[in-house]
């Protein structure tokens, strides 16, 4: 069974429209939460190496 898509009218099937959904939804995602958790992560193991390497100076 095919279904036609809004925006271009052409035919794809359920699996299609439901990732082609997904995608269109990722896209409008704001990007803010992912840049704070990316910089979060990015303090978190830089002070692990921080403390890595100067417990290997001792």
């Amino acid at each position: 069974m095919s279904v036609s898509s809004g925006v271009s009218g052409r035919k794809v099937t359920w699996g299609q429209a439901a990732t082609s959904s997904f995608n269109e939804a990722r896209q409008h995602l704001p990007l803010e939460p992912f840049q704070m958790t990316l910089r979060h992560t990015a303090a978190r193991i830089a002070a692990n190496v921080q403390s890595a390497l100067s417990g290997a100076e001792r």
